[in-house]
């Protein structure tokens, strides 16, 4: 599928991958690449962002650091090892992974309610204070939401539903578009830039950039794995198998029901 060109035009913005990454004694112990650096832009076409949704265990996920490297906010040049808690990662993983549920329940427009709970559940901090006026609910100390209040979100009318959703969405960390001096030689020129100078802010960008391209996200709804399109045209199934198998259930309710009906009618 071919990408629109209206955002991505930053090019200068680079990433490091790592030579080597190991997972103990709870932290991602990693050693950066000086050779390998890519451009968090170019890297795009690649997909780390999806990759990083399908990291669900904790060897994915190192695979994916490794890959991709780490997952903070900068890189040191003349520092080329480090380590942080594996936890972070873990915590990263899932909340992009909750952006797209979210994003994937949005589409099909169900289970808006429960997309929008379990969202905040893995992480409300940037939106509680404004979700807990929106629903009348007394303020607290705590800027995340407790499980009362995420409770009172369950009871909340459609409106409601629907107001704190596109709060939510609306508030995608997405970097801000700005400008640069480009030179070449001794020819100054301005050209757009984005604000992100790190690749867990460039794959907030990325998830963006698939929203923009109308590109979908999509979890399977037999097994809960993640559905990578390659196209604008979604797939409710992330293969055969799971057809199948739904298809198979959902005639076999049929056939119990049809038989229970039968039977009603024979005992009347």
């Amino acid at each position: 599928m071919k990408s629109k060109h209206y955002v991505n035009m930053q090019t200068g913005l680079s990433w490091l991958r790592c030579k080597r990454v190991e997972f103990k004694e709870e932290r991602a112990v990693w050693e950066l690449n000086p050779a390998s650096g890519y451009s968090l832009v170019a890297a795009y076409k690649e997909e780390p962002h999806r990759e990083l949704i399908q990291a669900v265990d904790d060897d994915s996920l190192r695979v994916f650091v490794r890959k991709w490297g780490p997952l903070r906010l900068t890189l040191e040049p003349d520092k080329l090892t480090g380590s942080d808690p594996i936890a972070f990662y873990r915590r990263e993983r899932d909340q992009i992974r909750a952006w797209a549920l979210l994003f994937d329940a949005i589409r099909k427009g169900e289970d808006v309610r429960e997309a929008t709970i379990r969202f905040l559940r893995s992480g409300s901090e940037p939106y509680g204070v404004w979700i807990r006026q929106r629903l009348g609910i007394p303020s607290d100390s705590e800027a995340a939401l407790n499980e009362a209040a995420i409770s009172r979100l369950a009871l909340a009318t459609e409106n409601e539903v629907f107001d704190i959703c596109n709060y939510v969405i609306g508030s995608l960390p997405t970097p801000a578009p700005s400008v640069e001096i480009q030179r070449k030689g001794n020819a100054v020129s301005l050209r757009p830039a984005m604000g992100f100078y790190s690749l867990g802010s460039a794959l907030t960008w990325m998830i963006w950039q698939d929203i923009f391209n109308e590109k979908p996200f999509g979890f399977c709804p037999e097994c809960g794995d993640f559905i990578n399109f390659t196209t604008k045209h979604y797939k409710e199934f992330c293969g055969y198998e799971c057809a199948h198998r739904k298809a198979a259930r959902e005639s076999a309710r049929r056939k119990r029901e049809e038989k229970r009906k039968n039977g009603t009618s024979k005992a009347r």
